[in-house]
């Protein structure tokens, strides 16, 4: 069976999207004509929880999905209550205890088999080398309109915010706003800004986050776990993000109106109909300005229905009429286009899928959301110069599961036994080396020698070193005996030589008793002209002043003084000479005698 190549880059990309219901991946190859749709693979999802089916669309990720109470706040009372009465608008205390009690049955299902189902017909078709883009379907998503007011903040917080800059403070901030703002919970890093632009230039950000529900990040973790071979994944992007690149590329792409979308002149209306939810997306240019979810609008209401929501809404968010509308639904395209038509005779209306010119016009009819979030997904990795810089960074995926993990094609035992058969054969290979250059060492040593030497019997080689041990033995107990015999033998000449050496360094000292008063002491009698010259004497001889007298004779001062000195039982100098060169003179000898050995034998023989 073959295996996916472990490559960094891949020109084939495969986009995979993710809803409740399937799950859809385009095949793309980005080649350098452009990027080219290649194969579709669809999976129905397996395992779908029937109780969460029945209890309709998801409300848990934000109570005012169905209500407009977040905008720039020029909305009116009566406004609201108009739509609420007509689309059935969820107070926030009725979503909570709606989100509390549909809590059970909200649960990440796995599509992890899908996932390999695709990825096995993939390597069949013969595409080994693929990068895998993942799209998270905006079921899974909760999003957030966050507006900074500035009437409610302390001064000392003002302060605190001038003292923190860059980056990490201003994120640390839209968490705070966030968490302020959303009951549902999220995680930091599965949570992107996306900053909103306008013409007051007002602070604001859309905040994008991952449900508990999201099953793609399980579903990776379960292949990880399992060992299963798996592509390199480089990101996980959302449903909101991904459409709006697309929109983006598709107002590039038509030309007319690029002078006023790089000014920032161009007023914009995207709407996507889902059969989950539908979202409204209003932009200035390629400047997201509003945002609205809206959950109680799928594909199965009228179309009259859809665009009078979305003509209110234009009314409210709208900053004047918009020069150019985006429509991608699932069903009902055209009566929804028919009917925006009626709604926006001054607006430009064009659907999303023919303003792709990867799609050919056959596949651009069938394909639906979760087809158009695979490939949008698919697009952000290609290199061409109309999606280099529409797509947001946005990353869901944890880091640890991105990249493929190698699988061995055997178990741990066996690679650890093939380890220690490496390691014994490295060893005993450096052995055998070691080994041989000891012999080499052995034989250059041995030419050294005369061949008579080598080519003799061993029992008179034996016989030789047998005489040399015992001659050696011999001699080693005669230097014993020897050195016992003769310590202490010079210690008289020595402690007179000694005296006599410190005498004539000194000037004006005189000996003039010297003897023996105890075993091993010697004491010593005399006189100074200077009894500096006395300690001097001292200290050189090692000896111990007892007794010093002075008295003035002819008026010079002289001093009598009395020492004793101890003497020292040491081997005598020719002794340690014999001990130092023993060997140098046996082995001389023994060459005088192996010199005259052969002329003696032949002067026997000649007798």
């Amino acid at each position: 069976m073959s295996m996916f190549k472990y490559s960094t880059k891949s020109e084939y990309i495969l986009g995979v999207s993710v809803s409740s219901r399937k799950v859809e991946a385009v095949l793309v190859h980005d080649a350098p004509s452009g990027p080219m749709v290649l194969r579709t693979f669809v999976r129905k999802r397996a395992g779908q929880d029937l109780f969460a089916g029945m209890m309709g669309p998801d409300v848990s990720s934000s109570s005012d999905d169905a209500s407009f109470s977040i905008s720039t706040g020029n909305e009116s009372d009566s406004s609201s209550v108009f739509l609420a009465s007509e689309f059935g608008s969820v107070n926030s205390e009725s979503a909570a205890v709606f989100e509390r009690e549909a809590a059970p049955t909200q649960f990440a299902t796995p599509c992890d088999l899908e996932l390999l189902d695709i990825l096995s017909e993939c390597l069949d078709a013969g595409y080994e080398n693929v990068q895998v883009a993942f799209a998270l379907s905006s079921e899974y998503l909760g999003t957030t309109l966050l507006k900074e007011s500035f009437e409610g903040v302390k001064q000392s917080d003002k302060k605190k915010k001038k003292k923190k800059k860059g980056k990490g403070a201003e994120k640390d901030r839209l968490f705070t706003l966030l968490g302020a703002a959303q009951t549902a919970s999220f995680s930091e890093k599965k949570t992107s800004f996306i900053p909103l632009g306008s013409v007051n230039q007002s602070n604001g950000h859309l905040a994008v986050f991952a449900l508990g529900t999201e099953p793609i990040t399980g579903s990776i973790e379960t292949i990880r776990n399992r060992k299963r071979p798996f592509p390199n994944i480089s990101f996980m992007d959302t449903e909101v993000t991904l459409m709006l690149a697309l929109v983006r590329a598709a107002l590039l792409t038509q030309g007319s109106e690029v002078d006023d979308v790089t000014t920032g002149n161009a007023a914009t209306v995207f709407v996507r109909v889902g059969a989950e939810d539908t979202f409204v997306m209003f932009l200035e240019g390629d400047k997201l300005v509003h945002f609205e979810s809206i959950r109680s609008i799928t594909t199965f209401d009228p179309s009259e229905t859809i665009c009078s929501r979305i003509l209110l809404m234009h009314d409210e968010y709208g900053e004047g009429d918009a020069q150019n509308m985006m429509l991608f639904s699932e069903a009902g395209e055209a009566s929804l286009l028919d009917g925006l038509s009626l709604f926006f005779p001054q607006t430009k209306i064009t659907l999303l899928r023919d303003s792709l010119p990867e799609l050919e016009e056959e596949r651009a009819a069938r394909i639906d959301q979760e087809g158009m979030l695979a490939m949008a997904s698919a697009f952000r990795l290609v290199k061409d110069e109309i999606y280099e810089d529409v797509f947001s960074d946005v990353d869901f995926m944890n880091p640890k599961l991105k990249g493929r993990k190698m699988q061995l094609p055997f178990s741990w035992p066996i690679a650890a036994m093939i380890i220690l058969l490496f390691g014994s054969t490295l060893f005993f290979v450096q052995r055998y080396f070691t080994q041989s250059h000891q012999i080499e060492m052995t034989r250059f040593e041995l030419s050294q020698f005369p061949e008579e030497m080598i080519s003799e019997d061993a029992s008179v080689l034996q016989m030789k070193i047998d005489s040399l041990l015992s001659r050696s033995n011999g001699m080693v107990d005669a230097l014993g005996l020897l050195d016992s015999l003769l310590v202490g033998s010079d210690v008289w000449s020595r402690a007179l030589e000694r005296t006599s050496v410190n005498t004539a360094d000194i000037s004006g000292l005189w000996i003039e008793r010297w003897e023996e008063n105890e075993p091993g002491e010697l004491e010593i009698s005399g006189t100074s002209v200077d009894r500096g010259q006395i300690v001097e004497f001292a200290s050189k001889s090692g000896a111990n002043i007892t007794s010093l007298e002075f008295d003035n004779i002819r008026d010079w001062p002289v001093y009598t003084f009395h020492m004793t000195m101890e003497m020292s039982r040491e081997v005598p100098e020719a002794a340690i000479y014999l001990i130092e060169n023993i060997v140098e003179i046996m082995s001389d000898k023994a060459d005088l005698e192996a010199l005259e050995a052969p002329s003696i034998a032949n002067a026997t023989q000649t007798d």
